[in-house]
């Protein structure tokens, strides 16, 4: 899926413009990516593992919340609880996973 245009200036040195771009960080919402509006909110955001022609090839990278969807899920009488741990696997990718969650409101508040 077409994403947008990467600027890159073409170097003086003898260096490529594809290495300028190999290793960028875009962030786009997934309303973007899916087509659903419900999901804006959520902030995917992909990196450049190479280029093709004038394709540049993404991978997943991370996903992340608005920070205005983030301060709507606090509310009042409720407590948060946040947790991350770093996760190795076998074929040697490092995860690092976060989780949030929130207590409920108490009968009696």
């Amino acid at each position: 899926q077409i994403l947008g245009r990467p600027c890159a200036n073409k170097p003086a040195a003898p260096r490529n413009c594809v290495d300028d771009l190999r290793g960028r960080v875009y962030t786009v919402s997934a309303a973007e990516l899916t087509g659903n509006e419900d999901d804006y909110y959520r902030k995917i955001k992909m990196r450049c593992e190479g280029v093709s022609g004038k394709t540049c090839l993404t991978t997943f990278h991370g996903m992340d919340l608005t920070t205005d969807k983030l301060k709507g899920l606090v509310r009042k009488f409720s407590t948060l609880v946040e947790g991350n741990v770093d996760v190795r696997t076998v074929d040697g990718y490092h995860l690092r996973l976060f989780a949030i969650g929130f207590t409920r409101k108490r009968p009696n508040q």
